[in-house]
């Protein structure tokens, strides 16, 4: 229990990341590096099902407390990076994941 309380501390963290800007391209980058500490293997111990939001899907615990806790450190520089580019903006998110497999998501925003 004590393992998934620490995945959305602000001082341990399951994964490290950073954050790069592509000003060519306006491309706010976030990079992600899982599994690479004493934190990660704890959570990765941790198998406890939870439901997911408002969904009746269960997922693991551990990765969805430490997914939350990395979107509330993320999420602030986000906001600030749309307002800034609000119609020519890119989010990329790539890493590698607990499996040391590299994914890659970028995403453009659609103005409604």
């Amino acid at each position: 229990q004590e393992a998934v309380y620490d995945l959305r501390s602000l001082l341990f963290s399951p994964s490290e990341w950073f954050i790069c800007n592509e000003a060519d391209s306006h491309t706010h980058c976030f990079v992600i590096q899982c599994s690479d500490s004493l934190v990660s293997w704890q959570a990765n111990l941790v198998f406890e099902p939870t439901i997911f939001e408002d969904t009746r899907v269960l997922v693991r615990r551990d990765i969805y407390e430490a997914a939350k806790g990395i979107n509330e450190k993320l999420m602030p520089g986000i906001v600030v990076y749309l307002a800034v580019h609000d119609e020519c903006v890119r989010l990329r998110l790539t890493g590698v994941d607990v499996k040391h497999e590299a994914w890659e998501i970028c995403l453009t925003p659609v103005q409604v």
